[in-house]
């Protein structure tokens, strides 16, 4: 049982303590998908423009209508009329567009009471009731042929639900793109305090040797002075170090909203070199899919979707439609329900503008921004080669650069072994010495700097070709 409740007590606090341990690139990286609101807000964003568009798409609904009222009219000359008229007029009907071939459909029933003051002699019914069925359908023969135009708005902003998923992704991408960095950085000071850590070692174990060769008699008092000298200025560097350690360390916990990750430790190969593929293959990968290009792909879609509607805008608005009115007027409340005086029409209708200068302005508009696009484009897309280019010599080069900073580092180790024997010999300089080993933390912390340029520069390769967080 204790050990039951043992391991379930770990299993509860796990997640905590993780924090305590090591975290790899990725692992950071997921940790911080999961925690940060930039993430949350990508799909805000797209479901915002989602809802705009459901919105356009709503004109399918039914609508009802009403209208009811009470009159009263005495005429200004009365020659064989009422002398007076009073009615009660109520209607109410439904009406609907169909996007799917934009067709309108409406039908109402009205009905009337209406009581006359007028001279019996006219042997007319002082008092009647109307009521009136009406049915009317039309379809459109050219001008917003099968609902075109009705769905055209809604359709462009399909466009713009594409385009707001992958500046959303971009946005996301460029978020990761920084708190890598960070994480690089972190990874690169540890680094270098673990290289002023041994080195700080090795000035401490030869501050001991010199302080008893000078108790001994065979250095001098100065010989001491130096070395405590160097281990201050060694200090001094560590000190430095740790506080850009704390401080970075305490962006990324907050960046992932948990402050226990303060003591995190990044997990991370500085000194790994990469395989870059060929430059045609990433060319084209950007032409194709950078989600800097797609989006102008997209626009231009949009734009020659937006043109097909200002064509369909100029063709005569020619439309057929049908119409059946059923009625019945009677001085019996009774008699008049059973409507059974029919009135049909069919017919079409026609209008065409003139000149249609609005449509022929928007279209030569249209032109200037679909050119526009082009350019920038085009812009973005050489851009997009000429960085690739860049980071891709930088990366080969460098790969020759860390190479040649471990060569140096293993001269300058064999330079302080030499430096030593001739010191122990009687022969040297212990200011040779602690130069010699000075050149060769020097080197070493070269190698940190310049693997850590190498990977930040891989890491911005990574981000070039959207693979920092491929989602699109």
């Amino acid at each position: 049982m204790k050990h039951f409740l043992l391991t379930l007590i770990l299993m509860l606090i796990s997640p905590i303590v993780l924090f305590g341990q090591s975290f790899t690139l990725d692992e950071f990286l997921d940790l911080l998908k999961d925690t940060h609101p930039v993430f949350r807000e990508k799909s805000l964003a797209k479901g915002i423009i989602r809802q705009e568009a459901t919105l356009l798409s709503n004109t399918d609904d039914w609508m009802i209508s009403s209208k009811s009222y009470v009159r009263y009219e005495r005429p200004a000359i009365n020659f064989a009329g009422p002398d007076r008229m009073q009615s009660i007029v109520g209607d109410i009907g439904v009406s609907k567009t169909f996007q799917k071939n934009g067709s309108h459909l409406s039908a109402y029933f009205k009905t009337g009471y209406y009581d006359f003051k007028i001279d019996p002699g006219y042997q007319i019914p002082s008092a009647l009731q109307w009521n009136q069925f009406y049915f009317a359908y039309s379809i459109p023969l050219l001008r917003n042929r099968n609902g075109f135009l009705d769905r055209l708005q809604y359709q462009l902003k399909q466009y713009d639900i594409d385009i707001t998923e992958i500046v959303e992704t971009e946005r996301c991408e460029d978020f990761l793109y920084m708190a890598s960095l960070r994480f690089l950085q972190l990874s690169t000071i540890n680094e270098q305090i673990g290289i002023a850590q041994k080195r700080q070692d090795i000035a401490k174990d030869e501050l001991d040797r010199i302080t008893l060769m000078n108790n001994a008699g065979l250095v001098d008092k100065v010989d001491v002075i130096r070395a405590r000298n160097s281990i201050i200025n060694l200090n001094q560097n560590m000190a430095l170090y740790r506080a850009k350690k704390e401080a970075l360390q305490a962006e990324l916990a907050h960046l992932t909203n948990h402050i226990d990750l303060t003591d995190f430790k990044p997990v991370y190969d500085l000194y790994q070199t990469h395989y870059i593929p060929c430059d045609s293959v990433n060319i084209s990968k950007i032409i194709t899919n950078s989600r800097l290009i797609v989006p102008f792909t997209i626009q231009l879609s949009q734009i020659n979707h937006y043109e097909k509607g200002l064509m369909n805008q100029r063709k005569p608005d020619l439309s057929a439609y049908g119409s059946l009115g059923i009625e019945k007027i009677d001085s019996n409340v009774i008699k008049s329900l059973p409507v059974d005086k029919p009135t049909l029409e069919i017919g079409v209708n026609l209008s065409l503008p003139l000149e249609n200068k609005q449509v022929k302005l928007n279209l030569e508009l249209n032109e200037l921004r679909r050119n526009h696009l082009l350019e920038l484009k085009e812009s973005t897309k050489r851009d997009l080669i000429s960085s690739l280019m860049n980071l891709t010599i930088q990366l080969n080069k460098l790969k020759e650069v860390l190479n040649m900073n471990r060569q140096l580092i293993e001269s300058s180790y064999q330079k302080t072994l030499e430096e030593k024997k001739l010191y122990d010999a009687g022969r040297g300089d212990l200011n040779f010495v602690i130069q010699s080993r000075d050149d060769e933390m020097k080197a070493f912390l070269i190698l940190a700097e310049n693997a850590y340029y190498y990977q930040s520069l891989y890491i911005e390769y990574l981000s070039l070709l959207d693979e920092l967080y491929p989602q699109y």
